[in-house]
């Protein structure tokens, strides 16, 4: 029975909110929510995301400021 019980909880990913991810990251809720549109696992009005996809995600995207160099 303590084995199901470990096997459950190690398979169940605690989600965390939009909210979370922008504070953790120096973001805007609404660009955590633009970017992770394609894996938002909340309903109508949460904005819930897994963690380790989310984190994976926003490493990839570079902001680009300012205009282009010129050479």
């Amino acid at each position: 029975v303590e084995a199901i019980i470990q096997l459950n909880s190690v398979c169940k990913v605690e989600l965390i909110s939009a909210a979370e991810i922008a504070q953790r990251h120096g973001i805007s809720t609404a660009t955590v929510r633009r970017k992770l549109a394609a894996i938002n696992q909340g309903s109508e009005g949460k904005f819930l995301y897994d963690p380790v996809v989310a984190l994976q995600l926003l490493k990839d995207s570079k902001t680009k400021r300012g205009r282009k160099r010129a050479n």
